[in-house]
Formats: structure tokens, C-alpha cells, sequence
């Protein structure tokens, strides 16, 4: 038994160290499409930002170093995209024609795997077109009515198409790229797909922020108690919100960046003046990285109430923990814990439960 678990230590110790270890890499090739002179840069899909640039003549190099793998692509001023690939160790070699679909990336484990994956949605892409086809004219020859039509055929499509994800997945358990891709579909597909499709994600995969973050999100599916939140205020100061909890508490995720949350701000200022002397509290919890550009919004929203943040970004635990992919994003929890309402965006829901209830009568 002794044996069994200094082997099941070394093993979480040598994933980690897999997972997490730095990495040198460099980034070479050439675009048909791109003029010399042009500045590319290195984006990180995921994270929404770029991390490094090169000025293009007759080709470009890049190099850095990285702590994890991460999906990137090249793109330009214009955010037009040359090519996708995995940021991975060592030497990635990029090559793209006229046409900017159209590119090759070599170099790495995980980028033959994506090549291989490549190939694959595109197979994918060919069955749906001809799977639409067949099953249009199927349902053309007995006079179906046209919205029916398109129904059942979009429907047949999906089915089709997701059998053939979850192959995919089955057979590459350790492709970043299928990880990456379950990430990128969260609250997009039913919670049982996710799921489904996680179980075959290696192990080592499972502890990449992608794994740790699909993780986290089953188990916010499964929430009905509200998480204790601890962050830090505009100051410094960390605040923290635990439940049970003497009053009603809303929590909105929103961000400086995000027009939605924006606009909808007036909206839980007003919320705020008419709970504020009931049992209500009001906390936002900020999915920004730069701190003076979050203070700025509180300023300019006029937003008195508790801010908070860690400045990570999408990486916030609590977005993960609380399962949501879009912002703004609204949680209603009662003083015992109970989480009573969820939504996006959509701020009138959250004033009608809050008029529920407060018995608010105008």
C-alpha cells in the first residue's frame, strides 16, 4: 500500500511539472497574403490579448517562453487571422497561402495532433453539407412543409456531428486542441456533452486551467448553494462575501470592456437606491485585468456600492465556480444560501425577482 501511493505522489508530481513547467519556443513562416511591412502579432485566443509582434519581411520570427500550453493565432491590426495553431515547446513553423483559410503548421506533439484535428472538422464540415443534402431532399419528396425541413435537418446534422466530436475525443485523449475546444463550447452544448466529453481528457490535460475550468463548470451545474467569495476592493483591501448572509445579495460579473454590463449599470443603480435600506446587498465582481481601467468605469457608472476583483481576467475562480462564459452575468442568493436566480444579461429578470421579493408595489 506504501509503495502504491509514493507512486500515485509521483505521478500528480510529474503531471504537474508537465503541465506547468516554463518552455522556450520560437515561431517562424511566411504568408502569401501579408505585405512587407506589416506588424503581426502573437493572440492568445483564450485570453483575448497578444503577447508578442514582429514586423513581417519576406517572413517572421517570434520567440518567448510560456508556462502552459495556449491556443494562439497570428493576426493583424485588423484582427484578420493568418493562422491558428498550439503554443507549445520548441520550433513552429508556419506557412500560409493566398487564401488566409488556407495554411500548414509543423512543429510539436500537440500541433501534429491538431493538424490531424484539422483534417477532421473539415471531414465533419464535407458530412454535414451532404448529410443536409440527402436528408433535404428525403424530406422534399414527401412534401414536407419547409420549416420542418429545416428542423429536421439541422437536427439530423447536429446528431451527426456530434457522434463524430465525441469520436474524436475518445480517440485523443491527450489533443490540447479537443480540451480547448470543450473548453470554447461551454453553455453552448447540454451539460451531459461537456461531461461526456471531459471524461476522456488525459489527466495531465485535466490539470491545464482549460481541465481545472471544465471542472469547476460541471460542478457549478450541479450549484444550488452559494460559494463564499473572497477578492480584493479598489484598495487593496480584501472583502469577503459569505453565505449564509444577514441580507438578499446580488452579484454582478461584469467588466470596464463589456458594452452590456455597461449599459446595464444604470439600471442596478437604481436597483441599489430602491433595496438598499432593506435586507439587499449589492457586490460586482469585476472580470478586468487592468486595475485603472476598472477604476475608471466604477467612476464614470457611478457605481457606490462594494467592487471587487483579482484582476485575472476571464481566469476570475469565481467564473468558473459560478458557471458562466458570457457577461454581464446576474446571481440572486437568499440570506440562507439558496441560489434563487441566474441569468445573462438580462437585468429586467433581476428586477422583476427582486420586486417578488420585496413585495415591491408601485
Amino acid at each position: 500500500m506504501k509503495k502504491i501511493r509514493i507512486f500515485l505522489l509521483l505521478t500528480f508530481l510529474l503531471i504537474g511539472k508537465a503541465s506547468f513547467a516554463e518552455f522556450n519556443y520560437r515561431i517562424s513562416g511566411k504568408f502569401e497574403s501579408v505585405e512587407n511591412g506589416t506588424k503581426l502579432y502573437l493572440y492568445v485566443t483564450s485570453d483575448n490579448k497578444r503577447i508578442d509582434s514582429a514586423i513581417y519581411d519576406n517572413g517572421f520570427v517570434m520567440e518567448g517562453t510560456s508556462t502552459e500550453l495556449l491556443m494562439c493565432s497570428i493576426i493583424d491590426a485588423k484582427f484578420r487571422r493568418m493562422a491558428y495553431f498550439v503554443l507549445e515547446e520548441g520550433r513552429i513553423n508556419i506557412q500560409g497561402k493566398k487564401n488566409i483559410l488556407d495554411f500548414t503548421v509543423k512543429g510539436g506533439k500537440q500541433n501534429g495532433l491538431l493538424s490531424h484535428g484539422r483534417s477532421f472538422f473539415s471531414m465533419s464540415d464535407q458530412l454535414k453539407e451532404e448529410t443536409y443534402l440527402k436528408k433535404s431532399n428525403e424530406l422534399i419528396k414527401i412534401n414536407d412543409v419547409r420549416w420542418k425541413l429545416y428542423n429536421d435537418s439541422a437536427n439530423y446534422i447536429g446528431d451527426s456531428y456530434s457522434k463524430k466530436l465525441d469520436s474524436f475525443y475518445r480517440y485523443h485523449p491527450e489533443s490540447f486542441h479537443a480540451l480547448a475546444n470543450i473548453w470554447g463550447m461551454i453553455g453552448s452544448r447540454r451539460t451531459e456533452e461537456t461531461e461526456r466529453r471531459y471524461e476522456h481528457v488525459s489527466a495531465e490535460l485535466k490539470m491545464h486551467r482549460y481541465g481545472r475550468y471544465i471542472r469547476d463548470y460541471l460542478k457549478s451545474t450541479r450549484l444550488d448553494k452559494a460559494i463564499d467569495i473572497q477578492q480584493k476592493d479598489t484598495l487593496g483591501i480584501t472583502r469577503t462575501i459569505s453565505f449564509p448572509n444577514e441580507n438578499y445579495v446580488l452579484l454582478d460579473f461584469w467588466a470596464s470592456w463589456c458594452g452590456p454590463c455597461r449599459l446595464n449599470n444604470p439600471k442596478l443603480r437604481e436597483l441599489n437606491q430602491l433595496y438598499s435600506n432593506k435586507n439587499f446587498s449589492l457586490v460586482s465582481i469585476s472580470l478586468d485585468d487592468n486595475l485603472n481601467n476598472w477604476k475608471k468605469a466604477i467612476a464614470e457608472d457611478e457605481m457606490s456600492w462594494l467592487n471587487i476583483s483579482d484582476l485575472k481576467g476571464w481566469n476570475n475562480e469565481y467564473s468558473a465556480k459560478y458557471g458562466f462564459r458570457a457577461i454581464p452575468f446576474y446571481v440572486i442568493i437568499s440570506p440562507e444560501g439558496k441560489i434563487l436566480m441566474t441569468t445573462t444579461n438580462e437585468i429586467e429578470k433581476i428586477e422583476g425577482k427582486l420586486k417578488e421579493i420585496f413585495n415591491d408595489r408601485k
